[in-house]
């Protein structure tokens, strides 16, 4: 992800410089766009409801009572990172 699209993310704010940059490129983005424009606005319930969010949290079913969580959530943030969309 370019610099240009992590600092607002992280700061949780859009600059006027970068509110014109920011929708014409990051938020026309096919598939990230919109989440990354609900997190700005602070929108967390459309954040966690999208598609991608939900694909990721849905998990593959592997995950059962007593295992640990982080270490199967980490895992599968690493598989969508990866490009990796099949269960392992």
């Amino acid at each position: 992800m370019p610099l240009a699209v992590e600092m607002p993310i992280l700061r949780g704010f859009l600059t006027a410089g970068e509110e014109t940059g920011w929708k014409q490129s990051v938020v026309n983005a096919a598939e990230a766009g919109p989440l990354l424009e609900a997190l700005l606005q602070g929108d967390f319930e459309a954040v966690v409801l999208s598609p991608l969010v939900v694909a990721l949290l849905s998990g593959d079913g592997r995950c059962s009572e007593g295992d640990d969580i982080e270490a199967y959530l980490e895992e599968r943030v690493l598989l969508y990172l990866d490009g990796d969309q099949g269960d392992r």
